[in-house]
């Protein structure tokens, strides 16, 4: 079994090195004790030992193997990082990795200097808040394909921008709140799945579209298109909103005197109505059905696109895949004669 998981890990980090670009390097962080070493490269068994490390520089990519024991709670500081997982309700989709484990941490906090980091597949399994801003100014953070127990809090800060909050799974809340005075720019919240609320503060500029969301949305007359929204009541607070930023969407609810029809809306739909299967996985459960038995589900701004988290040019990813190649299927015997031959049978699949 020792040689099976050594040439595993091989084959992964051969993977990641042939498609990283000239500049960035990528470090394995495996908190495993049986196999976290790899003779010839460092590996790490902490992950903000990973992240402090000299050896890791400015623009690197740190790669989150499968472990059943989470990474714990790290802070980037003075470096822009990428932190890559390995996805999340891998048992539901068997086809995308071999190894169905996922890689979990329980908080990451953006601090001072961690400007242009990103974080793809990634479960987050905190009991309080997962993610957490900790300086006043950040810019260019992208949060994307990560499962989320707790949501998101951004607090603290006085002027952030360029935050992109894409294709991940919420079983909670997003809330950004800055302190009095401070302001958001240029967040982009899209194709994500919702199971709470999504708050901002008045002085967030954003732009939300093609999500599902089963909580309440107050979004203080940020440009609001293309989304779902499942909760049986109101749904959307007034605040500053009307047809003019609220447009394109699907209710469960029915038309509050507020919002008229101008905006394009449509109310009273229920989850059979719209979706293929409401008894499906929990990602593919909101998949929408053919145009044909749902035409308002293909009736999104512009240009009639396809509504919910599956819509759009960049959508939802079953299971948070990263965008890098994949080991779905490993075939080994569990040893080899001394001097033999080991005989390997894998396939690996690009992803995007």
């Amino acid at each position: 079994m020792k040689n099976k998981n050594l040439f595993k890990t091989v084959a992964i980090a051969y993977l990641l090195l042939l498609f990283t670009t000239m500049n960035a390097r990528v470090w394995r962080v495996n908190n495993n004790a049986t196999y976290n070493q790899w003779t010839g490269e460092q590996v790490f068994s902490n992950l903000q030992t990973a992240i402090s490390s000299n050896l890791v520089l400015n623009g690197d990519i740190l790669y989150l193997e499968a472990s059943g024991i989470s990474y714990g709670t790290a802070t980037i500081t003075n470096k822009a990082l990428t932190i890559i997982g390995t996805g999340y309700f891998l048992d539901d989709n068997p086809q995308l990795q071999n190894n169905h484990t996922t890689a979990k941490i329980n908080q990451l906090t953006f601090g001072a200097g961690s400007s242009g980091s990103s974080i793809y597949g990634i479960e987050f399994v905190n009991a309080d808040r997962d993610i957490f801003f900790s300086v006043n100014t950040l810019s260019n953070i992208t949060i994307s394909r990560c499962k989320f127990h707790n949501g998101i809090d951004i607090d603290g800060g006085s002027n952030y921008s360029n935050i992109l909050i894409s294709k991940n799974y919420f079983d909670a809340n997003f809330t950004v709140d800055v302190t009095s005075g401070g302001t958001i720019s240029n967040m982009t919240i899209t194709n994500n799945y919702f199971g709470g609320n999504i708050t901002l503060r008045s002085t967030t500029v954003a732009t939300i579209s093609h999500n599902v969301i089963r909580g309440v949305v107050s979004i203080y007359g940020n440009p609001f298109y293309n989304n779902i929204l499942l909760r049986t009541s109101a749904s959307v607070t007034q605040n500053n909103n009307s047809s003019d930023n609220v447009y394109n969407n699907i209710f469960r609810i029915t038309q509050p005197a507020w919002l008229n029809n101008a905006g394009n809306n449509t109310f009273g739909v229920t989850e059979a109505y719209l979706f293929n299967n409401i008894n499906d996985t929990e990602e593919k459960k909101y998949i929408l059905k053919a145009q044909g038995l749902c035409p308002e589900c293909y009736q999104g701004y512009p240009s009639n696109v396809q509504i919910g988290m599956y819509g759009g040019n960049d959508t939802y990813i079953l299971s948070g895949i990263p965008a890098i190649p994949a080991i779905y299927t490993l075939n080994a015997s569990a040893n080899a004669p001394q001097n033999g031959t080991l005989n390997v049978i894998i396939s690996t699949r690009s992803n995007n």
